[in-house]
């Protein structure tokens, strides 16, 4: 009997010194993909869902965002997304 694996999965794993926390396939992204003025951010095909918990990590944070802050993903589409305190905010 062979046996060959069929599907392959590759995971991104970081810790975060700062906050003691692993991490798994962290997304990055630049200044320019937060919208101040709509209040979302623009990531392509993100992935996350509403309810996602997240932790926003920026040397220069966009306001009124704080580094090394959780916020919850609100899912507006497939590219856009907003974060925030809590779930009714």
């Amino acid at each position: 009997v062979s046996v060959t694996p069929g599907i392959t999965t590759s995971f991104q794993i970081e810790f975060d010194d700062t906050t003691r926390r692993t991490f798994v396939n962290p997304i990055n992204f630049g200044a320019s993909a937060v919208d101040i003025e709509s209040d979302q951010i623009t990531i392509p095909n993100h992935g996350y869902k509403t309810g996602d918990k997240v932790l926003y990590k920026s040397s220069s944070p966009a306001n009124p965002l704080f580094n090394n802050f959780t916020y919850f993903i609100v899912r507006i589409q497939l590219n856009y997304l907003k974060l925030t305190l809590s779930l009714k905010s």
